[in-house]
């Protein structure tokens, strides 16, 4: 279980989560983008679309079909959330995928980062 806090402005890269995850909006706006890895594409990423999160609502996330996304805070205060995840997210192996080409890096988020 963690809070995110995303500062206005804040984006995250385009990233996986490995586990699944529940995440609820307690106050902002948090603006989510998904994507799938996609080979035939140019730049190795289909764009889904995307999703605006209010404060209230809660939403099942990072299932296998679902797993890849950026998430920014989306209004003119930050966005804080409360994330249950089904693992140690914290020490979890994850992967960010580079928008330009798809390519993937891969980062351990550390329970206080001030970015991804």
């Amino acid at each position: 279980i963690a809070s995110a806090v995303w500062n206005v402005g804040q984006e995250t890269p385009v990233h996986d989560h490995g586990t699944w995850g529940v995440i609820g909006i307690v106050s902002g706006l948090e603006k989510e983008k998904r994507f799938v890895p996609d080979v035939a594409s140019a730049n190795g990423l289909s764009f889904l679309g995307e999703d605006f999160l209010r404060p209230g609502d809660v939403e099942v996330c990072c299932t296998t079909d679902q797993d890849v996304h950026a998430v920014s805070a989306a209004s003119d205060e930050p966005c804080v959330g409360i994330h249950v995840y089904g693992a140690n997210i914290g020490t979890l192996p994850r992967r960010a995928y580079s928008e330009d080409d798809g390519s993937t890096r891969t980062f351990v988020s550390a329970w206080a980062a001030p970015t991804v």
